[in-house]
């Protein structure tokens, strides 16, 4: 039997300015007492990673009773005054465990004519 408990984005909602150079993005564990794996990896929507944010992906392990993980996703600063724009975040591959209902979300990032625009990601 699996023990491994079930991942999802920790959070709705997740904010950083454009300027911060990155944003953490944080996976939570429900249940589970054994080591554990997942794949995550970003996707462009409107926002690409040719100016708004790196690609990103690789895999998260949970040790024996660890309830959080974490990567980052590299912001780019592109200075430019633009509307809202989105990229897609995405759990895949979990060994061990299952899968929560937030393994996708959306990051909108909000930019508007002034400076410090800001990131969301709401699942």
């Amino acid at each position: 039997m699996l023990n491994g408990g079930t991942l999802a984005f920790s959070q709705a909602t997740y904010s950083v300015n454009e300027n911060a150079g990155t944003i953490t993005i944080t996976v939570t564990r429900t249940g589970g007492t054994e080591p554990a794996t997942v794949d995550y990896n970003t996707t462009d929507g409107s926002a690409t990673s040719a100016g708004d944010y790196v690609l990103t992906s690789g895999t998260l392990s949970f040790a024996a009773n660890q309830t959080t993980a974490t990567f980052n996703v590299p912001i780019s600063d592109d200075n430019l005054v633009e509307g809202n724009e989105t990229f897609n975040l995405a759990l895949s591959n979990v060994l061990r465990t299952f899968f929560g209902s937030d393994r996708k979300t959306l990051a909108a990032v909000r930019t508007a004519s002034f400076k410090n625009p800001r990131i969301s990601m709401p699942s």
